[in-house]
């Protein structure tokens, strides 16, 4: 059996990461990573929150961001259109709008799809 890893998930190494449940909160992540390694919650915390910093710079400024293994993070915009009011059946203007696109990468596209296999 798992042991005290029991209804936790195998990482790349084959170590069980703690059940998250539907969410993954930052909180988590840094207890999971201290558990794994020798560094203190906060300098793992700073590390995390630059992490996200730097990522939220590269695409405010229409850098597309990948990291290998897990995905591409890709701004885009959207064209203006006209939509309807699904209430009441009027058409109403839905501006441009610039968003953020998500493309898995293949490996864990691959492993999306055996999980429950």
């Amino acid at each position: 059996a798992d042991g005290p890893h029991v209804g936790g998930r195998p990482t790349k190494e084959g170590r069980m990461i703690e059940n998250w449940g539907k969410e993954v909160l930052c909180k988590k992540v840094v207890d999971n990573v201290g558990n794994r390694t020798s560094a203190s919650r906060r300098s793992i915390k700073f590390i995390i929150d630059e992490l996200f910093v730097q990522m939220r710079e590269g695409l405010l400024n229409d850098y597309r961001i990948e990291i290998r293994n897990f995905g591409i993070l890709k701004p885009y915009i959207t064209k203006a259109r006209i939509g309807r009011n699904p209430h009441l059946g009027t058409p109403i203007s839905i501006p441009a709008r610039r968003k953020v696109k998500f493309v898995a990468s293949k490996l864990l596209q691959e492993k999306l799809n055996t999980k429950g296999e």
